[in-house]
């Protein structure tokens, strides 16, 4: 479960607990194949599809030389979806169509006008300007004129997208500003991710700061760029300060290259229960250079009353404040500088970790959020 399933599930799970009949058009690919057996007590209506979206070297070549249109989107096109997609919609005569994200929108986008019920899109994060930091931070020249280039195609269509639709979710308010920035000309709410928060166990695992760990969809490719530049810039001094701490680090699809690695103090573990594997390691590291949105993995963490350490960019969409709630390091001496910070004074980490848990209480309720949801949904059904 990555940060975006988790938001499609949480959701999902607060409309249902709501008493809103949900149906979902689940799409299989390549890298997020569907499960040969939906589980039976499977609490929503499944209407399933598969397409595939591998990136192809050809593929792209071709895109960036005869096409306009941005790569990303393209590989989500399929006219056949799409037709089938809108017989189901009129046969079921649905209230509102929710587009989890510009990917699943541009599945039904050929087909918007034909369309008769609101149709909103739910933005995980704004798409193009994640691939702008990513042209930014890209060392090969060859890499960030690609990147660049796609960016900027990307944001021109994100930003027909977002014009197309009958209303905009936003995962966070600065998300949600950049697209009134874009042009955004249609009604918007921001509704977060809502977040459970469990029964805390293991209570002396708070006062650990001899574990850093991390944990994130691994073929998402900010996760990349943040594990490269930590391990890279952040480690070795995090290792030459503190040569007893051991950094592990897990997730989904894990490239063969972090496989390979043999650094000292780092281990790349499995983790099939991330719950687990979260409660039962230290430090949280979020070390993120670009992305969007928010990041579920740190609603999670704060949750759970971990000590989290993350950049202003993986911060974005949360107003969690540096010092008390969790700990903002944009530059390696950060790290180090509040890890000896958390050492020198162990009562810290118990209070931010009630800190945290409070935050996450109050921002990312399950029913406070559905709530505004369906009021929000209302009114589009209303007009």
């Amino acid at each position: 479960m990555d940060g975006g399933k988790l938001a499609m599930k949480s959701m999902a799970e607060g409309l249902k607990n709501a008493g809103i009949e949900l149906h979902q058009f689940l799409l299989g690919t390549p890298g997020h194949p569907i499960p040969a057996d939906i589980p039976k007590n499977y609490p929503f209506y499944v209407h399933t599809e598969n397409l595939d979206t591998s990136v192809r070297i050809g593929g792209a070549l071709f895109n960036l030389i005869g096409s306009r249109s941005s790569y990303n989107l393209a590989r989500f096109r399929s006219e056949q979806i799409a037709e089938n997609l809108l017989l189901r919609i009129k046969a079921e005569k649905y209230d509102i169509v929710q587009a989890e994200s510009i990917f699943a929108l541009e599945l039904i986008y050929p087909i918007l006008d034909k369309i008769k019920c609101p149709v909103v899109l739910r933005a995980h994060n704004v798409e193009h300007k994640i691939w702008e930091r990513l042209a930014q931070n890209a060392a090969n020249p060859l890499k960030r004129f690609y990147l660049s280039k796609m960016s900027r195609r990307l944001k021109l269509e994100e930003i027909q997208r977002i014009r197309s639709v009958s209303a905009v979710v936003a995962i966070s308010s600065s998300d949600l500003e950049q697209f009134y920035q874009m042009g955004l000309n249609v009604p918007a709410e921001v509704i977060g991710i809502a977040q459970p928060i469990p029964r805390r166990e293991n209570p002396n695992k708070l006062n650990e700061t001899q574990k850093l760990f991390h944990i994130g969809a691994m073929d998402w490719q900010p996760n990349q760029e943040a594990i490269d530049w930590f391990l890279k810039d952040v480690w070795p001094e995090v290792h030459q300060k503190f040569p007893e701490i051991t950094f592990s680090f897990a997730g989904k699809s894990m490239p063969k290259r972090y496989k390979k690695l043999n650094i000292d103090g780092v281990k790349i573990m499995e983790a099939p229960d991330a719950y687990a594997f979260m409660r039962d390691n230290g430090l949280m590291v979020v070390p993120l250079l670009s992305g969007g949105g928010i990041r579920v993995k740190i609603i999670e963490g704060l949750s759970l009353g971990k000590v989290i350490l993350t950049t202003s960019c993986g911060l974005e969409g949360i107003d969690a404040e540096h010092g008390k709630h969790l700990f903002i390091c944009n530059q390696p001496a950060d790290f180090v500088e509040v890890i000896q910070r958390l050492r020198d004074n162990p009562e810290l980490i118990n209070e931010v970790s009630e800190n945290a848990i409070n935050f996450a209480r109050n921002n990312f309720d399950p029913e406070t959020l559905t709530n505004r949801l369906i009021a929000f949904y209302k009114t589009l059904i209303s007009t």
